[in-house]
């Protein structure tokens, strides 16, 4: 139980200050901690005491010499056992009233989250689950606004399933090195800083590689390093993952990068729908999801995003996923591909024998992406949820819900001939 304040323990025992100020000077068995400002902090054993003080004095009508010498005798061996019974009890009934008041003040401070449009089937729920329920719907409310409401229900409304990307493969030779150096637009644009770099986490149901961060790192920081101008990185992923990675970055002092050139993204979290109403899982969630890349993209193309692009001065960007091949940054070929054929997004495969396996590496030229359509698809997912019109907590039903997902690659769908450059495996 976490400490409470003087005015919590006077509202708890329903005593005025003075009186429980007064019984601390008189009875030596008080020692209520000070916080950092000075004030006095009750535990659990100071308000264990003032109950049963209260008891003695105000009920049995006690003295105070003689309430304590009762809680001296009290405190003996035969009465250990009441006692901690006593004490268990009243813990008990602490906790609850403490799970109330929680509940309580998430309820006040989360009541225009709950008016929402047509989400009116929420409150009925949280009047009829647990206190532990209702506080996980409470905490699932705060990742969930109207906003992000309108925008998944309009995404789901205009979904558009997955084609067959039919691209162009380049394959190029190996280079030599003149055929290495970078091509001069480019070279400008890097003086500049005008090339920013994007990496996207996988999802949760994926495993992280902490391994590539310090490489990549290098190798970013030596490219910029090189041009004398900062690259900017700007991770995308999920809510946990970006705090997990945050601190390892923290930890390791930024890789030797400049800790100005690192951003750190927290995905948009959607929530699961089912006609337009919000869907309470079995357990007591709202049901919910990171966005993915879909959700960083959308983020990208935001006008507070686009406002700090411009203060950057951001003319394209580079996607280098967690893997060896985004070592080679900058990749002569794919720039060198860029400015030739005149593409404002391309990317690179590793194979293009009955079909291809792209290796996460994408060069996007700023104005494509902020003017470009997102595209999303859906994928069904069956869950435990509770019945929205039952009449019990207990009324369970195996729902479908339809989750968004999108990909870097679908974005090749808005460009009539989409080129992509063989990665060349041996290097």
């Amino acid at each position: 139980m976490k400490r409470k304040s003087l005015g919590e323990v006077c509202r708890l025992l329903d005593l005025r200050p003075h009186v429980i100020r007064y019984w601390e000077q008189m009875i030596p068995l008080f020692e209520p901690e000070k916080n950092l400002s000075g004030r006095r902090t009750y535990g659990e054993r100071e308000i264990h005491l003032l109950y049963r003080l209260k008891y003695l004095v105000q009920e049995r009508k006690f003295t105070l010499e003689g309430a304590l010498q009762a809680l001296v005798e009290e405190s003996e061996d035969q009465f250990a056992n009441t006692k901690a019974n006593i004490q268990s009890l009243r813990r008990v009934l602490l906790e609850i009233r403490e799970s109330l008041e929680t509940v309580e003040t998430l309820w006040e401070k989360s009541r225009t989250r709950i008016e929402l449009p047509g989400q009116e089937h929420v409150e009925r729920i949280l009047l009829r689950v647990s206190p532990q329920k209702q506080r996980l719907i409470f905490q699932g409310l705060r990742d969930i606004s109207k906003e992000s409401i309108t925008l998944a229900q309009a995404l789901l409304d205009r979904v558009r399933p997955v084609q067959p990307l039919k691209a162009t493969i380049l394959s190029l030779t190996e280079p030599t090195r003149e055929e290495e150096e970078i091509p001069e637009p480019f070279e400008i644009l890097f003086t500049q800083g005008a090339i920013g770099v994007l990496t996207f986490l996988p999802n949760s149901e994926k495993p992280l590689s902490f391994r590539w961060f310090q490489p990549l790192a290098e190798r970013i920081r030596n490219v910029a390093y090189l041009y004398g101008r900062m690259v900017p990185w700007w991770i995308f992923g999920e809510s946990q993952r970006i705090d997990w990675v945050k601190k390892i970055f923290q930890q390791e002092g930024f890789f030797g990068m400049d800790p100005r050139a690192i951003l750190f993204v927290k995905e948009p979290v959607f929530p699961y729908l089912r006609e337009g109403k919000l869907v309470i899982l079995g357990e007591g969630e709202i049901g919910r999801y990171s966005s993915g890349v879909g959700g960083s993209l959308l983020m990208l193309k935001s006008r507070s995003f686009q406002r700090f692009i411009q203060q950057t001065g951001i003319r394209w960007f580079y996607v280098l996923p967690l893997n060896r091949f985004a070592l080679r940054f900058p990749n002569a070929d794919l720039l060198k591909t860029a400015v030739g054929m005149k593409l404002p997004i391309l990317g690179t495969v590793l194979s293009n024998e009955g079909g291809f396996l792209t290796s996460g590496i994408y060069l996007i030229e700023e104005t494509f992406l902020r003017n470009c359509d997102v595209p999303f698809s859906v994928e069904e997912v069956r869950m435990r949820i509770i019945n929205p019109k039952g009449t019990s907590v207990d009324d369970l039903e195996e729902g479908v819900v339809r989750r968004l997902s999108s990909g870097l690659y679908r974005l090749f769908e808005q460009i009539p001939n989409p080129v992509l450059v063989q990665e060349k495996v041996h290097w």
